[in-house]
């Protein structure tokens, strides 16, 4: 009996330390001197994680090895991750070196260093100018709206993607870059190339701005929706009322949009009980933003063209579905997808496009636009035409003047 306790006391040892072992390995590895032991779980996922990473190492080792040129300097991890997200084929979908994310997060705050133009993607690998900044180098430079930057610091943008040109254009304040731009006059249509070198500011970018166009009617743009933007509004909603508005224009022309979350605060403000925007993910319940019944009294107009895009469009939408005041100017950009913005632990960061959105209607903008209740061409053959000069500067607006008019008959009705 003594001996068959013994035994028995061996093997339940045994099967307890074996669970033990099993247990703590299936947790954390061990270190058996110069092997590690591991469970087969995760043995199986590092055969899966060599086997697809392999052929990437090999040919990072051979490009180090065969270059023609010193790659010491290159990140190659760098490259690895940027082009993980160029793999999407979606130019709004980016990694952001600590460099750029910290660039990209200034903006966000209403500020940019750089030349001082809100800028897109332009034809032939370009730049296009949407607007320059007011108070900006680019503006002090003589850059107009529809300029095309064609080299920066004498190479083309051809050979940068839109975000590698970005980052060349924009540097440290008091620095300098040489553009070359291509111009199209409007009035005679030649082209033209033009050369100039920018020293580079610190440019605070007011997203929001007014003034009274007469006794009665206000006038308010907003450039673009950064953090900032629906405390903005809501105070220049006051100031031209405090001056005497009894109806305004709101002018969202060249905005390429910006924060969700801010755009539906300024439509709230606007409108009355109606759906503003539904986002559609997939795998999750759609969410749909709605507005309160606090709505504007005064009546207004939207003016829109081809550059105003993404939380803009949100908003010409929602104004258009909802009839809540006439939309007026050029069909717009198209953008009806969302991006999500995320911080990584080491100061990196990332945007990727997550969803895309809907009108109230229904109605799914991308690459599509918002048309419009009145295009630019139809207010032309009513009068309200855009004139420029010899040298392409706009001398008349007549998409705001007909707003103005548009306003002053609703005001005297």
């Amino acid at each position: 009996m003594k001996k068959s306790g013994t035994l028995r006391a061996i093997i339940l040892t045994a099967i307890v330390t074996a669970i033990a072992v099993f247990t703590i390995t299936s947790i954390l590895p061990i270190a058996m001197g110069d092997k590690v032991l591991v469970s087969t779980q995760e043995y199986e996922d590092m055969v899966v994680l060599r086997s697809r990473f392999d052929k990437l190492l090999s040919l990072e080792d051979f490009i180090k090895q065969n270059f023609y040129q010193d790659v010491s300097d290159v990140d190659f991890d760098t490259g690895i991750l940027k082009g993980l997200f160029q793999a999407l084929d979606d130019r709004y979908s980016e990694y952001y070196t600590k460099e750029e994310y910290a660039a990209l997060l200034e903006e966000f705050d209403g500020s940019v260093t750089g030349i001082g133009a809100y800028i897109t993607p332009g034809p032939n690998g370009s730049v296009e100018i949407v607007s320059p900044i007011e108070g900006s180098p680019a503006e002090a430079a003589g850059i107009m709206k529809g300029d095309l930057i064609i080299e920066v610091d004498g190479e083309s943008t051809e050979e940068y993607t839109f975000e590698g040109n970005q980052r060349r254009i924009k540097g440290p304040a008091g620095t300098q870059v040489h553009l070359k731009i291509q111009r199209t006059n409007p009035v005679t249509n030649v082209i033209s190339e033009i050369e100039m070198t920018i020293t580079r500011a610190r440019v605070e970018t007011p997203a929001v701005s007014s003034e009274m166009k007469s006794d009665t009617i206000g006038y308010i743009r907003i450039t673009t929706f950064d953090n900032k933007v629906s405390r903005e509004f809501s105070d220049h909603m006051k100031k031209i009322q405090d001056a005497g508005a009894k109806a305004f224009v709101l002018d969202i022309r060249d905005n390429g949009g910006g924060d969700l979350d801010q755009v539906v605060e300024v439509a709230d403000q606007l409108l009355g009980v109606q759906t503003i925007v539904t986002i559609v993910t997939t795998g999750e319940p759609d969410t749909v933003y709605n507005s309160n019944a606090a709505k504007t009294e005064m009546p207004f107009i939207l003016l829109v063209n081809e550059n105003s895009a993404s939380a803009s469009e949100i908003l010409a939408g929602a104004i258009q579905d909802g009839h809540a005041a006439p939309v007026v100017g050029d069909v717009t950009f198209g953008k009806g997808i969302v991006q999500t913005v995320r911080g990584l632990m080491d100061g990196t960061g990332f945007k990727l496009t997550v969803s895309r959105y809907l009108t109230p209607s229904g109605a799914d903008i991308q690459d599509k636009g918002i048309t419009p209740d009145l295009l630019k061409e139809e207010l032309e053959a009513r009068g309200f035409v855009t004139a420029f000069d010899e040298e392409g500067n706009q001398t008349t607006d007549g998409v705001l003047d007909y707003a103005i008019d548009y306003l002053q008959k609703e005001l005297a009705r």
